[in-house]
């Protein structure tokens, strides 16, 4: 079972496991890119309360911004849980996020915070670590091949034939050239494999198509084929849309942590306004319809910082 330290409630999976803990001096490696943002707030104690610290991650470009950690973790009875994550929010808003992501563990009593603080569940996932390859391991053939500028599309198309629309609608799609690496079948892309990096481990987020032939050698084949591992553990994420994987992770002998909740707080709501269509309105006049997103606005006077 992989256990987390309670002292920190980590809300990001990815930083935490590629990067230690939250609050470590590492998990602000990321923050020096030039398109990466991390920003902390601080809630002074109250009377009758405690301080309480909240972080949030946004890259520039992306649809959401993400929840890191919260300290301490007993955010289901801290009195300044509520202003301080309306402030989190509000500064994702300011740099260009339309939504706040956040992942907890279902039995969390944090869970049902995050619910009461208007974030709502878009899908389910399991953490699976996958077994470190033996010494003496049979070579295999080059399986999985990096991604190339010209498997774009195919990742792309892939994407959105098979993530469910409620995990577009709060992820959004891939806005970047896609790295990782892909699998192809009949010459058709029918797998992709975002990872990431980072000196405490290494995050896998796959994308499986279910026509995929031979699964447990596609899977088995994953970390004996990844670069410059250097005896790093590697994570898996499985995602509930994913879930047939599961049998084949669990033959391969991979460890999995609770069941994690992937909640969504939308920073942003649809608007409808006119627009004139050029086509249409040389015909008959008729104006189409279309819905830009348009940012929810916080007031930052309730956040006491």
């Amino acid at each position: 079972m992989i256990r987390y330290r309670r002292q920190v409630l980590c809300l990001d999976s990815a930083l935490k496991l590629t990067y230690g803990s939250p609050v470590g001096l590492t998990s602000f490696l990321p923050s020096f890119h030039p398109d990466r943002g991390i920003f902390t707030a601080i809630s002074h104690p109250t009377e009758g309360g405690s301080a309480l610290i909240g972080q949030m991650r946004y890259n520039r470009g992306d649809r959401p911004a993400r929840l890191t950690c919260f300290l301490p973790s007993d955010i289901a009875h801290a009195r300044a849980f509520p202003p301080l994550l309306e402030g989190l929010a509000w500064q994702a808003g300011q740099w260009g996020a339309f939504a706040l992501l956040a992942e907890i563990d279902e039995l969390n009593p944090g869970f049902e915070a995050l619910r009461r603080a208007t974030f709502s569940v878009y899908a389910w996932q399991e953490i699976w670590k996958l077994p470190a390859p033996s010494d003496n391991s049979k070579p295999l053939p080059a399986i999985w091949q990096a991604a190339a500028g010209v498997d774009e599309i195919s990742i792309h198309s892939l994407y959105q034939s098979l993530v469910p629309p409620l995990v577009q609608g709060a992820e959004g799609l891939l806005n970047r050239r896609p790295g990782g690496l892909v699998f192809r079948q009949d010459n058709n892309v029918l797998a992709y494999v975002e990872d990431v990096y980072g000196p405490e481990g290494i995050f896998l987020q796959p994308l499986i198509h279910p026509d995929v032939k031979n699964i447990d050698t596609l899977l088995s084949a994953l970390v004996r084929q990844m670069p410059s591992l250097l005896g790093r553990p590697v994570y898996l994420a499985m995602r509930s849309y994913q879930a047939w994987l599961q049998s084949s992770l669990e033959q391969l002998g991979a460890q999995v942590a609770p069941r994690q909740a992937l909640m969504v707080k939308h920073l942003a709501h649809i608007q409808r306004v006119p627009v004139t269509n050029g086509i249409l309105s040389t015909v008959d006049k008729t104006q189409a319809e279309t819905a830009p997103m348009v940012h929810a606005r916080y007031d930052k006077t309730s956040t006491n910082n």
